[in-house]
This record gives C-alpha cells, sequence and structure tokens, in this order.
C-alpha cells in the first residue's frame, strides 16, 4: 500500500489536499492508478505533518513510462476545508513509500 508523508506548511488552520498517483508515458499521457484525500479540521496556521496512504491497487508500470505524483487543493469528488486566499506549501522531506516486487 503506497504512502505518503507530506511535510506542510502554510496560512490555513483546516484545509484539504488530495494525492494522486499517475502512470506517465513518455508523450505525456496520464492514467491515474490510484488517489485519496486527506483533510485536517484543527489545528492552528503553520507547520504540520500530513500520513496518507493511497488505496492499493496492483498495477505493471510499462517500460518506459514513469510515476508521477500530483498533490493538489481541490477534486470535485470531495468537500475540501480549503479557504479562498489561503496557501500551502509541500516541504522537502515529504515523501512517497511505494512498495515494489
Amino acid at each position: 500500500m503506497p504512502k505518503l508523508h507530506l511535510e506542510l506548511s502554510g496560512t490555513a488552520a483546516t484545509g484539504t489536499v488530495v494525492a494522486y498517483l499517475y502512470d506517465l508515458d513518455a508523450i505525456g499521457n496520464a492514467k491515474l492508478i490510484t488517489h485519496a484525500p486527506a483533510s485536517r479540521l484543527h489545528g492552528s496556521p503553520g507547520a504540520r505533518t500530513v500520513d496518507l496512504r493511497l488505496p492499493a491497487t496492483a498495477y505493471d508500470l510499462p517500460a518506459g513510462h514513469s510515476l508521477t505524483l500530483v498533490v493538489d487543493t481541490v477534486d470535485p469528488l470531495y468537500y475540501d476545508e480549503n479557504r479562498s486566499g489561503e496557501s500551502i506549501t509541500i516541504g522537502g522531506g515529504s515523501y512517497l513509500d511505494l512498495p515494489i516486487r
């Protein structure tokens, strides 16, 4: 099961991020492999960490393709806790732990 660790900072006390893991081919076409949202409903502005498990999936990445991780704050499938004008920054200590066989 892929695990994402995000070190976030920003101006918002609450907020939502949605992580997407894509298969990206050589000409820029992307195919969604898995995704998941995470919201923080309480807290104060500043630094925080978010640990998120992406739903497990069996997927064979074709030769010549790469994995692409996208983190966004809005997805029409999920209600979000983001307020207009607030900012979120992803820090350098963030990582994706991806099991491979």
